[in-house]
């Protein structure tokens, strides 16, 4: 590529020196967590001289390679010995003029005039005009090898003095973007398709953190696309949908293939219409008879089902009530402690073996555990008096085991009620539907429903079930919170989805997040993401949360401030060319592809 393929220098007009490095410290006392925050972050300021092109151009994101004299164990063959070029990315700039350093508010208004005056009229034509560019170190440092630049990982610090570069648009590409991956978006300031590996973005978890209105779900819908395309069949995406914003943003995906799953009562159109959101910039696209055409087909093809969640609290046998039940026995040394105490073994080791919730209905087990509770409960019944009180208990609940086979059938994809262990079982068949939208508009049934998903979904991943599952989890925030309590299952919901983010990949199944608040994440689950889009985040503490959580530079971070809807900044560990590089790109407007898909069908 040469040095001159290397850089841009915009026709000789951009020419740049480091004047200094420092590291700046960020703090805040507190926010969603009730924790202050302190982030260190380095930063290199370029002198570089005035010209309005080179002004406007260093607005736009864009990359500097600083050059770098090497000592002896990092000198390496071909381009100038000795040398190399730290890349750095530009996080703002300043135009200043001389005079503007000795200008104050003590000055006279008259003076202070008069300095303006002069400093107004040198913009690009005084020599006491310079720009001082920001700019964070990506980490890497550039090396030409035959014509060809290669980059390699680098803590090296710059030195004052040292001249700077743009780096070309040619460069950014090579430095980028995947050879062979898939586009996800533009590159801003290069008009460059940045390509990843989808499968490293996928596998390795992703998450989508925005304010309202930046296209969370817009974006995540387009994840949810590409990832099925890259797995040509061999896999199924589940999407837990609090807000209803999924089945119109995969409207056509769901016609064709997909099921909606709600514990809601959605069998007519109305209903079904009235409980899914439609983004404002398709009411213009789509015609109301358009909607109730498309609402009419999934209802007639079965496509919108109701999901069995198990009466909470209102009566219903669960394995933890069972546990809490015996446990009594136990303590109180009444009449069958010794059996209590087997028994609660006994259903330990089964729910622990079937990846099982405590909150789980009895009579919704799987039938494999079921049969093995009853057998479990059948021989302790025999070391009883039957006119013990334990034995009355527990012939009661044998009664709903064996009565329940009826309900439980949906668990193994029979004609009985879905449930959430059933869906689990349905997404892992060699026939599974490529999209399951789960709709839980409350809170609490979402916790319900993921939590008895994902426990049943590892368990069967664990047992020889290859098919890849991906989990959506949209409005993070409720399933997986920074403060979690047991009694409105965020705790349970939580605990399941960190084992899905820990042992996922081992099994094939994978998770993306979407929150607009990140600073009320659980920490845990936060930090096993590879892959991230951020968009506008109002509050600096929620900045602070990523740029620490990802060890990101908060100066690169904060430009997320002035991101218009569809403009991301993504950082990625596996899935793009090199580890940890933020780079703003322009997304894909996924309401393209629905939009034309409902032309296509009415035409």
């Amino acid at each position: 590529m040469g040095s001159e393929g290397l850089f841009d220098d915009m026709g000789g007009r951009f020419t740049a020196r480091l004047r200094h490095h420092q590291t700046l410290t960020h703090t805040s006392p507190g926010g969603g967590r009730g924790e202050s925050i302190s982030v260190r972050s380095r930063l290199g300021v370029l002198e570089a001289r005035f010209d309005l092109e080179v002004l406007d151009r260093l607005h736009e994101p864009c990359f500097v390679a600083i050059e770098r004299v090497l000592g002896g164990i990092h000198t390496r063959g071909g381009g100038d010995a000795g040398k190399a070029y730290l890349v750095y990315e530009v996080t703002g700039v300043s135009p200043t003029h001389y005079q503007m350093l000795a200008m104050n508010t003590a000055l006279p208004t008259v003076i202070r005039k008069e300095y303006l005056n002069t400093i107004y009229e040198g913009w690009g034509v005084s020599d006491e005009t310079w720009v001082d560019v920001h700019c964070a170190p990506t980490g890497y440092m550039v090396v030409e090898d035959g014509g060809r630049p290669v980059f390699t990982r680098s803590s090296l610090v710059p030195l004052a003095g040292a001249p700077a570069h743009l780096l070309s648009r040619e460069a950014t590409r090579s430095f980028l973007c995947v050879e062979g991956g898939v586009p996800i978006g533009t590159i801003l300031g290069f008009d460059i398709e940045l390509t990843v590996d989808i499968h490293s973005l996928v596998k390795y978890h992703a998450g989508v953190f925005g304010f309202t209105g930046t296209g969370k779900s817009n974006l995540t819908s387009l994840i949810v696309r590409q990832s099925l395309d890259a797995w040509g069949g061999d896999g199924t995406v589940v999407v837990f949908d609090v807000a209803g914003e999924y089945a119109v943003n995969l409207a056509d995906m769901l016609a064709t293939g997909g099921i909606l799953y709600s514990p809601e009562e959605l069998g007519d159109v109305d209903s079904l219409l009235e409980s899914q959101t439609l983004p404002e910039t398709l009411e213009s696209k789509i015609s109301a008879e358009q909607l109730r055409a498309w609402a009419g087909g999934l209802v007639d093809d079965g496509r919108v089902r109701p999901l069995q969640l198990g009466d909470e609290g209102g009566g219903c046998i669960t394995l933890g009530f069972l546990l809490d039940t015996l446990r009594g026995y136990k303590d109180d040394r009444k009449t069958g402690a010794v059996q209590a105490a087997v028994l609660i073994e006994r259903i330990r080791v089964i729910a622990s073996e079937g990846g099982l919730e405590l909150d789980v209905p009895v009579e919704s087990l799987p039938a494999e555990a079921r049969g093995e509770l009853s057998e479990a409960i059948s021989q302790t019944l025999g070391g009883l008096n039957d006119r013990s009180s334990l034995y009355t208990d527990l012939s009661a609940v044998l009664s709903v085991l064996e009565g329940g086979g009826g309900r439980a059938q949906g668990v193994d994809g029979g004609s009985g009620a879905n449930t959430p262990e059933s869906v689990a079982l349905q997404a892992v068949s060699k026939d599974a539907p490529p999209l399951i939208i789960v709709y839980t508009p409350e809170p609490r049934d979402a916790r319900v429903a993921s939590s008895r998903f994902i426990s049943r979904l590892l368990y069967l991943k664990k047992h020889g079930y290859r098919r890849r599952v991906g989990v959506v989890l949209d409005e993070a925030q409720e399933f997986i919170p920074y403060d979690t309590r047991r009694d409105d299952l965020t705790l349970q919901s939580s605990l399941a989805v960190e084992s899905l983010l820990r042992q996922g990949r081992k099994y094939r199944a994978h998770c993306v997040l979407a929150t607009q608040r990140v600073a009320h994440l659980n920490t845990n689950a936060l930090q096993q993401l590879h892959s991230y889009f951020v968009s506008t985040m109002p509050r600096y503490y929620d900045r602070l949360v990523v740029a620490e959580a990802f060890s990101l530079n908060y100066e690169v971070l904060e430009r997320t401030t002035e991101l218009d809807t569809g403009q991301w900044l993504f950082v990625s560990f596996k899935s793009t060319k090199q580890r940890n590089v933020p780079v703003f790109i322009q997304t894909p407007n996924n309401e393209d592809k629905v939009a034309e898909w409902f032309r296509m069908v009415s035409s």
